[in-house]
């Protein structure tokens, strides 16, 4: 066995005609490069009040903010992008997805409210398959896009349904540069 490695590492290195080293070097890009979100925390954020038992952890990476909530181990975010993010339906599309289930062709089929006066959505996603279940409101702005996306099991999005949507609804999109703690 180990007269029969050693052939294979000779052969091996034999067949190496070119043992220069390279290195290459890739410039990298800024952080405020064209086309890249702002970072999370840099962004001027909607004003929204937290619900009692909700804790507002900082800003990370694409999230604006996280949320843990007292006895459950859902996940809830707030995340923006520049723009319109795609579209409305690339991005319900996107979650509809993650819970294996089929797309939607049309913005007809998916409901708008009207959060503090301005076109949103909120929507109600249940996996087929899995005990999954998301919960999500969109905000497309001209300027900017935020998304709102409770993640957990069918039991878990369902105890915190209604207190979903009425943090959904708080939000307040008048150019405030910090949100608020009211919870």
């Amino acid at each position: 066995m180990k007269r029969a490695l050693t052939w294979l590492c000779l052969l091996t290195l034999a067949g190496c005609d070119d043992r220069e080293i390279k290195t290459y070097s890739i410039a990298k890009e800024p952080a405020d490069a064209p086309g890249l979100p702002p970072p999370a925390a840099t962004t001027r954020r909607p004003r929204w009040s937290v619900p009692a038992g909700w804790k507002e952890l900082p800003p990370s990476g694409m999230r604006a903010a996280t949320f843990t909530v007292e006895k459950s181990r859902a996940d809830i975010s707030v995340v923006t992008f520049p723009g319109t993010a795609g579209g409305l339906l690339s991005n319900l599309n996107r979650w509809r997805g993650q819970l294996g289930l089929p797309a939607i062709v049309s913005e007809s089929e998916v409901e708008t409210i009207l959060v503090n006066g301005q076109p949103s959505q909120i929507v109600e996603l249940t996996s087929t398959t899995e005990d999954k279940a998301i919960f999500g409101a969109i905000y497309l702005r001209e300027d900017q896009s935020w998304f709102l996306k409770l993640t957990g099991t069918k039991a878990e999005a369902a105890a915190l349904k209604d207190v979903f949507e009425s943090f959904a609804k708080s939000f307040q999109f008048d150019n405030a540069p910090t949100s608020t703690n009211n919870g």
